[in-house]
Parts: C-alpha cells; sequence; structure tokens
C-alpha cells in the first residue's frame, strides 16, 4: 500500500453505499472535511451509462473502492486510506500501512465487510437481482 503525501492534490472517485447507516455517517464527515480532489458517487445513485467500465454492483457494494485519476482501483482499506488522505486527519491512517497492523486491520476489515454485506441483503436493503451476481461468487475474488 502507498501512503500519500498529506499534500495530495490527485483526484480520486470513492464509490460507497449510501443505504449503509454507518457508511452513510463516514461519507457526511468525509464530505464535511475533504478537499476538492474527492469526490463521492452513492453506488445506489448511479444511472446505467455511469456504471459501465465499474466492478459489477455486488463488489462496489461489499467492499469500499476508490478510483484514482489514472485508473486505477483501490479497494478496502486501501480505498479508506487514499479518501482520508483528502482531510486533514489522513496521517492517522499511516499506522494501517505498517505490515503486522496491516494484516490484522485487512483481516478485520473483511469480515466485518462480508457481515454488513450478508445483513444487508437478509435485511431487504439491497435488491438481489439487482446485484446480478450473489454474494457467494464475489467471496471467491475481493479485488476486482
Amino acid at each position: 500500500m502507498a501512503i500519500l503525501s498529506k499534500n495530495l492534490s490527485r483526484e480520486t472517485t470513492l464509490y460507497y453505499d449510501g443505504v449503509c447507516s454507518l457508511c452513510s455517517k463516514e461519507i457526511r464527515i468525509l464530505q464535511s472535511i475533504c478537499d476538492d480532489n474527492l469526490y463521492l458517487r452513492n453506488i445506489h445513485s448511479l444511472s446505467a451509462e455511469k456504471t459501465e467500465g465499474l466492478p459489477s454492483k455486488a463488489m462496489l457494494l461489499l467492499y469500499l473502492h476508490a478510483q484514482t485519476e489514472k485508473g486505477d482501483w483501490l479497494v478496502g482499506l486501501d480505498a479508506t486510506v487514499r479518501a482520508w488522505q483528502h482531510t486533514p486527519y489522513g496521517k492517522f491512517f499511516k499506522i494501517l500501512g505498517i505490515p503486522g497492523f496491516r494484516l490484522i486491520a485487512d483481516y478485520c476489515y473483511n469480515i466485518w465487510a462480508k457481515r454488513r454485506y450478508e445483513r444487508n441483503m437478509s435485511g431487504g436493503l439491497y435488491d438481489a437481482c439487482s446485484l446480478g451476481e450473489s454474494f457467494h461468487h464475489i467471496d471467491s475474488d475481493r479485488r476486482s
């Protein structure tokens, strides 16, 4: 994982789950303190033409995704770190780059993300037909 400089001037688009209350809370915080180079996109508000070239909706909902100005994808904790680098608090996320801590943080994030996704699916927050694939298919490959 590359830790970005504190003066991040590169553009990042963060794709988030707008029906998840915890995700929405974090996005509201990010919106209030981020710089002009972080673009926030609610996955549920994307029109069909805006989804071309994106990972599947199911993958976007399972793990946080960010796309860099060069078109590279960051997933999970990498996406989180990149987004927070656009705020005054980005330096605190550097701890996620420490090898031993990173292993534990990735493990915890993956468990949390899968449980959140399953809970939202079983709670009816997601329309399974619109996802185009089941949770079991996306479980095997977290990177898009």
